[in-house]
């Protein structure tokens, strides 16, 4: 999928309003939804996000959104971030997380319960950057449990669903999903439950792509190269 990417309007450019304009005016002219990676932390993140908004709005690209990191959000009391979560939601805008370690993130059930659609994402995989991510969106899954302290098996499957269904959503696909007439694409793995799959993390995996196994136990069956 093919989106307009942008970063830090503020931080990085120092200029917003033509960072945003620019953004959505190639986005309109060649139909591509955007990702937008914001650091930017309190309420100076918060501010952008509201003008994020405002251009989404402007330009009728509700959908086609979406808001990576966003830490500003988990910086503020719920009552100040309330009414920037209503606004998101009602324009379908998307938020990714990562569940980093030593930064603030988006209080997932709470723009949960508001509507937003949050999904969960790695990051880099293993570089400067994040020299210890593998790359496992099951593992993203429980450190994003962790992270929020979920504890139950709704809640742990909140956050697997992040790693999958609102990911899809995140990117407007309407063909995912274990359902009659769907791609068969899917991983088969030893566990009883779903929040047993999160937590226990089993290595004895299976993936099917399109209906035929690829790999089995961490090992291509046959080599894509």
């Amino acid at each position: 999928m093919e989106v307009v990417g942008g970063l830090d309007p503020c931080g990085i450019d120092n200029d917003p309003i033509a960072h945003l304009s620019i953004l959505f005016e190639l986005a309109d002219k060649f139909d591509r939804g955007i990702d937008i990676h914001l650091h930017d932390s309190g309420e100076l993140g918060l501010w952008q996000i509201a003008r994020i908004i405002d251009f989404t709005e402007r330009y009728q690209r509700q959908g086609r959104v979406m808001i990576s990191h966003a830490f500003c959000l988990g910086m503020k009391n719920w009552a100040q971030v309330l009414p920037l979560a209503e606004r998101l939601a009602a324009n379908r805008i998307s938020l990714m997380t990562t569940a980093p370690a030593d930064i603030a993130i988006p209080p997932f059930a709470e723009l949960l319960c508001a509507g937003v659609n949050v999904c969960l994402g790695s990051d880099g995989i293993r570089d400067a950057w994040t020299p210890m991510g593998n790359g496992d969106m099951l593992e993203r899954a429980m450190l994003l449990a962790f992270r929020c302290g979920m504890r139950t098996d709704a809640e742990i499957c909140a956050a697997f669903e992040a790693a999958a269904s609102n990911g899809a959503r995140a990117l407007g696909r309407s063909d995912y999903g274990l359902a009659t007439g769907q791609t068969a694409n899917l991983l088969l793995l030893p566990a009883e439950t779903l929040s047993e799959a999160v937590v226990a993390r089993p290595l004895a995996r299976t993936v099917i792509s399109r209906g035929i196994v690829v790999a089995k136990n961490g090992s291509l069956l046959q080599s894509r190269l």
